[in-house]
């Protein structure tokens, strides 16, 4: 819908006659469900370096509330109907001290200013508070409520902000454009064209082009999820060379990358489906009317777009249809989704929400605020909401050339396991689209036969035919010779897991594998190629793809270093060594970017490297940190150093951390990731220790008269074996000269706590960092990135001078 907005002044018809907008409407309707949750609000923060001008930053703030009537509305029900009136809340600027120290306290700040509640009759509706960490450290917290704007807007009032803030700080009056109409004009304009036969028609043809029946995507699996469990998250990576790929796929078949992303999505949502049709909502910015850029207010609209999954489509036909069927859906970007939702009427069920169950939205990442006035500042960590579609998933292109997808689903909607699945499968498809052949492959999974009694979280998501084999190849090795391999791999996958992988890249412990699992696999493996194959090499990808890319490389590579491996560049000049054995570290790693390079240190994957090449294995903690601290100047040779470090690789950090301080260099920063302060976890009750070694002798001698390759087996219990004896016999001489920080889990199921002992070994604080999940899960939560990266962004921050080289 265009519309054609008047000039004339229309305060006084909304104090008396006129409605508010549909978003305002259903906003209202959501807010009277659940009033004042954070989901209704929309947060941002700069952290801002040099001193701030409050004076100018509260004239900005009245310019932005006198410019953008929306920023100054109120509402009122009036016998049941929503009716806008424009007032004159005047909000203050908040100011707030938080001194620099555990980082706890500005997480705490941060979370109470973006949920505190609004009053929506009373207002003000928008809220900007400074947060003073230091007298020349800020953060600026900017939050709206949705009823008055959109994502959009956000960005929209923050940029504008900045150009009246750096205006009054030189004393003179902000020079920007006048609007060409406010969107209460908008809303009147709406109402009367929502009561046109127009609209009517429109809508009608609308239901017509869904259908009278819609799919549903069966996530849960019968399992209901605990009792205040948080919501489940992760983040794909797609490379820049898949990420160009694709767009030379859109460009082809003369679709966008949207489109690109979107048909594999439904590709992967298909098998979850108890029907060929379902609906996928699709936000779009509303933002059609001429001018409407550049006015605040709550634009953006859903639309929903049926998919319809056919076996015999290659890719290339899937591509051109998902293209046909959204431009065909973009015609009705102007009827509102509560609208739609009233006339389709869909089946209510209290486990799914109506129409649609999951949102998809491309998110266009702007060009970085570099400068608030004249200080330098960058965008910081806010808490994020639960979002309010069973699954949400978001897709953002980086300025570096990385493609993000980011999923966020509640917990008792779609699981973790099941939003893992989801995103690994994916990847998956978008290997396939990027890297494949569009004319042949079948895009659409197989149709899976469904049992009432099968779990549908257990169904196998295959992307066509023979497709398992046609991922990107390296060129160290002919087709035959990998495709040979792969064959290899996922035949011992069957026999350990009990079924083969639905595709090359799905990851072997979320298919039910566990780490002596992966030990019998590799020594099969070796027995079967008659090499030394070092477990590690499975470990840095456990899925098919990797595995085979990995002994590809390193039969060309003698020299490959599995015990200190790159795991992600970073791009602010920082180096994090994280010395850890788990294999969620690596998850871990990547969601910090953007930030520093991410080294892993991996205590294991040394002693079996010296086994390997018949060298004895390190004998002492001191021994095993010296040989790591050789390696890591090798990458950066003076301090200061971020160090960090779970498990046994804890215990091997703080060793590093005091021999680099004895030999004069400085350690910025201490992590340790869920680390007893012997690296072991021990039972609360003393009586329940001997009782679970004995156990585990027993299960692991159970398991190795199991293994197919006894010697291969025995070599990984003899390094295990010596390195827990290792971490039980170190005992410090001297204590840590600063702070360490305690990354702890929420979950502790019934151990010790971890942060038990460890204030014994420093001269500075023990400062606790609360992260989600329990200690084999929190590491793959996106909070728990923020919350480290927030750690080291606090102890080791970018400044004002490093901050302009990096944004010159």
């Amino acid at each position: 819908m265009v519309v054609s907005l008047a000039s004339e002044n229309t305060t006084e018809t909304l104090l008396n006659t006129e409605p508010a907008s549909a978003s305002q409407r259903r906003m209202w309707f959501m807010e009277l469900i659940a009033p004042g949750i954070p989901q209704h609000h929309l947060p941002f923060a700069l952290e801002v370096f040099g001193k701030i001008d409050i004076t100018a930053l509260q004239l900005s703030l009245d310019f932005l509330v006198e410019r953008h009537e929306a920023l100054r509305t109120l509402f009122v029900d009036d016998d049941g109907t929503l009716r806008q009136v424009i007032a004159d809340p005047r909000p203050k600027v908040i100011r707030v001290d938080a001194p620099s120290g555990p980082t706890p306290d500005l997480k705490t700040i941060l979370h109470e200013q973006v949920a505190a509640p609004f009053d929506l009759s009373q207002g003000p509706l928008v809220r900007l508070v400074v947060v003073r960490r230091a007298p020349d450290l800020h953060v600026l917290v900017f939050v709206l409520h949705h009823i008055i704007a959109d994502n959009l807007s956000l960005g929209l009032f923050v940029r504008e902000m900045a150009e009246a803030y750096t205006s009054f700080c030189a004393r003179n009056h902000p020079a920007l454009a006048p609007l060409p109409w406010q969107y209460a004009d908008f809303a009147i304009a709406e109402a009367r064209w929502l009561g046109t036969p127009a609209f009517r028609v429109r809508l009608q043809r609308y239901v017509q082009k869904l259908g009278s029946t819609q799919a549903q995507l069966h996530f849960r699996s019968g399992r209901a999820a605990r009792s205040g469990q948080a919501g489940a998250n992760d983040l794909l990576p797609v490379d820049a060379a898949t990420l160009g790929r694709l767009k030379e796929v859109a460009q082809q078949t003369r679709v966008t990358l949207f489109t690109v992303l979107l048909a594999a999505l439904q590709t992967v949502l298909a098998p979850y489906a108890d029907g060929p049709d379902f609906v996928i909502a699709v936000p779009v910015a509303g933002r059609g009317s001429d001018g409407a850029e550049s006015v605040i207010g709550p634009f953006a609209n859903v639309i929903a777009l049926k998919t319809s999954a056919r076996a015999d489509q290659t890719a290339a036909d899937l591509l051109v249809d998902v293209g046909r069927r959204l431009v065909d859906t973009l015609e009705y970007e102007s009827v509102p989704w509560d609208a739609l939702v009233r006339a389709t009427n869909p089946s209510r069920s209290a486990d799914a929400a109506p129409l649609s169950q999951v949102m998809f939205s491309l998110v266009a990442v702007p060009i970085p605020f570099q400068r608030f006035g004249r200080l330098p500042c960058r965008p910081t960590w806010l808490p994020s909401p639960a979002p309010t579609a069973d699954l949400f998933v978001t897709a953002s292109e980086t300025p570096d050339g990385l493609l993000w997808i980011g999923f966020d689903s509640r917990p008792d909607k779609v699981p973790l396991s099941t939003v893992s699945l989801i995103s690994d499968s994916l990847r998956a498809v978008l290997h396939q689209i990027a890297h494949g052949d569009i004319t042949t492959l079948e895009a659409f999974p197989r149709q899976i036969a469904r049992d009432a009694d099968v779990s549908h979280d257990t169904i196998p998501v295959a992307v066509g035919s023979n497709s398992a084999h046609r991922f990107v190849r390296a060129t160290s090795e002919t087709p035959e010779r990998r495709e040979a391999l792969e064959k290899l791999v996922a035949e011992l996958w069957q026999q350990f897991l009990g079924a083969p992988p639905n595709h090359i890249r799905e990851d072997f412990f979320s298919a039910g594998g566990d780490s002596l699992m992966a030990v019998r696999l590799m020594s099969a493996l070796s027995r079967r190629l008659d090499r030394k194959l070092p477990v590690a090499l499975f470990f840095q990808d456990p899925t098919v793809a990797g595995l085979v890319s990995g002994l590809t490389e390193s039969s060309s590579d003698s020299g490959s270093d599995y015990a200190v491996t790159k795991i992600i560049d970073g791009s602010d000049g920082r180096f994090l060594f994280m010395c850890s054995a788990q294999p969620n570290s690596v998850k871990l790693a990547k969601a910090l970017a953007p930030g520093p390079t991410v080294y892993k240190l991996d205590v294991y994957n040394l002693q079996e490297q010296r086994l390997l090449a018949d060298q004895p294995m390190f004998d002492s903690v001191e021994a095993i940190a010296a040989e790591f601290q050789s390696r890591m100047k090798a990458i950066q040779p003076q301090g200061p150093y971020l160090l960090a470090g779970g498990c046994e690789g804890g215990v091997v950090a703080l060793e590093m951390a005091l021999q680099l301080q004895q030999a004069g260099e400085g350690i910025a920063f201490l992590g340790q990731l869920d680390t007893p302060v012997r690296g072991f976890f021990e039972s609360k009750p003393a009586l329940l220790g001997p009782v679970r070694i004995a156990k585990q002798r027993l299960q692991d001698r159970i398991r190795g008269m199991l293994t197919s390759n006894a010697h291969e087996y025995e070599r990984h219990l003899r390094i295990w074996a010596d390195i827990w004896p290792t971490m039980r016999a170190y005992h410090p001489g001297r204590l840590f000269d600063g702070d360490i920080h305690l990354f702890k889990a929420a979950r502790t199921l019934g151990m010790a706590d971890v942060a038990s002992g460890w204030d014994s070994r420093v001269n500075g604080r023990v400062v606790i960092h609360k992260v989600p999940g329990g200690y084999h899960t929190w590491m793959e939560y996106p909070q728990s990135a923020a919350i480290v990266r927030a750690a080291l962004d606090e102890i080791m921050p970018v400044s004002a001078d490093s901050w302009d080289q990096l944004v010159v």
